[in-house]
């Protein structure tokens, strides 16, 4: 009984064992004739075993034709004796090749094939046959460069990227050196395109990118450069250019072309840009040096007013540099505590009483003594330290406000300017909340001063705002009232 048991088992085991087998060479075929590359299976006498589909329409054989045959039948006169030779002593050595080698079809055309050989041997280590994989070059190579296209092109204008770009323009500068010729650089940048974004849509802002950058291609020398940097911002980078008025006419011809609308889903869209233009080798020897000093130049157009090229010059060097320096000293008055605020009195002019104060920012600079605000103002905006130093002055004015009513003064009305980012941020409200509960300070002490830009510009949001300020009990007053 257990004789019978055993070879049962025994039974059961190999017919599992086989059907595995059987599973597994039926997925072998299967990968073999479904592949889309082009195989051919060869015995250690180099005699072509099988052949499958994709292989036989790449050659033109039938797979009946090259079954039996030697492999030197696909062997093309493009290649010299050698070069089989130190395939197969390759192959020997190292059980594999690969590399690119041209097969003979059956008309006696060579095509280009990307070629794998593989040795395949037996338990015993000897050679039983060899698989042979063949790629259509074209398509490998057409797959490279769209990889490459993809790694050196922005995806949503075509245009070069910031990498090609760098690319070109270190080439350029290498054969301007080499060859004495003069190159510019054009940074621009799209003014108030945010506002695009911000009614319209992401959409329609890309739509309006796309069309831009098809006029700016259509505006330069085929042998000119185009790139977009990423958001609104573009760079034309002319070579040899003959004359000295040639990046004046280019950067005009640039701006000229904004004169006309954009049609943008439905509606009629203008802009403007603002340019900034340096020049090898006037204003710089690098990559690097030349789109700096380029993009300085374009916020200097901005300062101007936007709409507008200008020129890079020393000075704007100079004041970036003063400009990185005042930041990082500002940062470090904040930590230091080296802010002060000043009370301007407001006078009665038929009781002579005082009526109340306007809080005045100043800055103890621990060197250069006493700044006032139009030093340092615009630089705490740009940076974004307006809000801390904000924040901070709402608290202490509350703070003194508050104070001066604890020693028996009458109470008077505090007023603080507040500036625009301050307002479009939207933290307001709750910092005007938090130093009113801070201080103990009567909102009715407390005067806000608003510019008449931010309210004009942005008539909604500051409704809202105005309203929520006024349900506190917090006066308003409106700031370059007029203008």
């Amino acid at each position: 009984m257990i004789g019978l048991l055993l070879l049962v088992l025994i039974a059961f085991f190999s017919i599992r064992t086989l059907s595995r087998q059987d599973r597994e060479i039926r997925q072998a075929a299967t990968v073999f004739e479904s592949t889309g590359e082009g195989v051919i299976i060869i015995d250690p006498r180099g005699r072509i075993v099988a052949a499958n589909q994709a292989f036989s329409d790449s050659s033109d054989y039938e797979r009946t034709e090259l079954a039996g045959r030697h492999i030197r039948v696909l062997r093309s006169r493009r290649h010299r004796k050698a070069f089989y030779q130190q395939m197969f002593e390759a192959i020997a050595a190292n059980g594999r090749w690969q590399g690119e080698v041209y097969t003979r079809k059956k008309s006696g055309d060579s095509i280009l094939e990307w070629l794998t050989v593989n040795a395949v041997k037996d338990n015993e280590g000897r050679v039983s046959q060899y698989v042979a994989v063949f790629s259509d070059v074209a398509i490998v190579k057409r797959s490279l460069q769209q990889l490459d296209h993809l790694a050196h092109h922005d995806t949503l204008t075509d245009l070069p990227n910031r990498l090609l770009l760098q690319d070109r323009l270190d080439h350029a500068i290498h054969r301007a050196h080499r060859l004495g010729h003069r190159l510019a650089v054009l940074f621009l940048d799209l003014d108030r395109f945010k506002n695009i974004n911000d009614t319209l849509g992401h959409a329609a802002g890309d739509q309006l990118l796309r069309i831009f950058a098809g006029r700016l291609s259509g505006l330069v020398r085929e042998g000119d450069t185009v790139a977009r940097l990423g958001g609104d911002e573009f760079m034309v980078l002319l070579e040899d250019y003959a004359s000295d008025e040639d990046p004046h006419i280019v950067a005009q011809k640039l701006l000229d072309s904004l004169d006309e609308a954009f049609d943008i889903q439905g509606h009629q869209l203008f802009i403007t840009a603002s340019i900034g233009i340096s020049l090898y080798p006037d204003d710089g020897m690098t990559v690097d040096e030349l789109v700096r000093n380029s993009d300085a130049a374009m916020y200097r157009a901005k300062q101007k007013g936007k709409n507008s090229y200008h020129f890079y010059t020393r000075d704007l060097t100079t004041a970036a540099h003063e400009s990185l320096r005042l930041e990082s000293s500002l940062r470090l008055a904040l930590d230091r505590g080296e802010f002060v605020l000043h009370y301007q009195p407001k006078w009665n002019t038929q009781t002579g009483a005082i009526t109340g104060v306007e809080a005045l920012l100043r800055w103890q600079h621990p060197e250069r003594g006493l700044i006032g605000p139009g030093a340092f103002l615009n630089t705490l905006e740009d940076c974004g330290l307006i809000m801390p130093v904000g924040r901070w002055i709402l608290r202490t004015a509350c703070r003194q406000a508050q104070a001066w009513q604890a020693q028996g003064l009458p109470a008077i009305q505090m007023s603080i300017n507040l500036s625009g980012r301050q307002i479009v941020e939207g933290s307001l409200l709750q910092t005007v909340a938090e130093a009113l509960a801070e201080s103990g300070l009567d909102p009715r002490c407390l005067e806000l001063e608003l510019t008449e830009g931010y309210i004009m510009h942005q008539p909604d949001e500051a409704i809202v705002l105005l309203n929520s300020l006024r349900e506190m009990g917090v006066g308003i007053a409106i700031d370059d009232f007029g203008t």
